[in-house]
């Protein structure tokens, strides 16, 4: 009995190391890069470089939404992509949704009109955009506030985010 018992508590704690390691802030902060990067590839832009002082506003925005619960953009001078969910998303996913996006854009210049459509992707593929900070925080209600800056930002109104824009089947 005792042996069983010690079984099910070294499965539980390898069960749980897997996760801390899988949900690690690097690994956290290397999956949304590459997710981003994956998207500005298709476009033959170039890849986003880390910033850990976009991340550090991004943490201080993430707190914000999370002790209002409420979403908003902040008032920064970065670009920024914000997300919501009520469980814990794989940072991919996260990246995946605003890229969804892309089904809407189509290679114009972005408009005030249609910016709402497609702004999270274009901020992601934005050519001129050279640095991401990335982070989360969890509201007392459990729910969950991801927020991207963008340096230099993008979305300029009447600019493209690239030149050749491609059109992705994806």
């Amino acid at each position: 009995m005792k042996k069983n018992a010690l079984y099910v508590l070294l499965i539980m704690l390898s069960v749980f190391n897997l996760y801390s390691q899988n949900n690690s802030t690097q690994n956290i902060q290397n999956q949304i890069l590459d997710q981003h990067n994956y998207y500005r590839q298709l476009q033959g832009v170039p890849d986003l470089i880390w910033s850990d002082e976009l991340a550090a506003d991004a943490q201080l925005w993430a707190n914000k939404l999370a002790a209002s619960e409420q979403m908003m953009h902040s008032n920064m001078q970065w670009g920024e992509n914000i997300y919501y969910s009520t469980v814990f998303s794989n940072p991919k996913d996260v990246v995946d949704t605003w890229a969804t996006e892309q089904k809407y854009y189509k290679g114009e210049p972005v408009s005030s009109q249609t910016v709402h459509l497609y702004g999270h992707y274009t901020q992601i593929i934005w050519s001129s955009t050279t640095h991401i900070g990335c982070a989360y925080s969890v509201s007392a209600n459990g729910n969950y506030y991801w927020v991207c800056e963008y340096s230099p930002p993008g979305n300029y109104i009447g600019r493209k985010p690239v030149t050749n824009y491609k059109i992705n089947k994806n």
